[in-house]
């Protein structure tokens, strides 16, 4: 597999994991929340910021958003878990 093809492999399962993050954030966390995301060759850097939470971040590897992406259920224990971690 060539380096193109794998890098547009990684924008599909990366949109479709964003997608799926900004609904559980807007749920949650609602539209005051902030959310910084670097891409890397190494995956996704997810930082979320919000006044009912400390700020952390998520380092997902490409394969952990290949999985989280067509995972709802495991995205969402993911990041609830992180949410009671961190809530203030």
């Amino acid at each position: 597999m060539s380096a193109a093809v794998d890098r547009t492999g990684h924008r599909t399962t990366e949109l479709v994991l964003l997608e799926s993050l900004h609904s559980f954030i807007l749920f949650h966390m609602g539209s005051d929340a902030q959310v910084e995301i670097d891409s890397n060759k190494n995956g996704l850097s997810v930082t979320i910021r919000h006044s009912r939470v400390k700020k952390f971040c998520l380092e997902l590897s490409w394969k952990q958003v290949d999985t989280l992406s067509s995972d709802q259920e495991a995205l969402e224990d993911l990041l609830l878990d992180k949410l009671t971690i961190h809530r203030r």
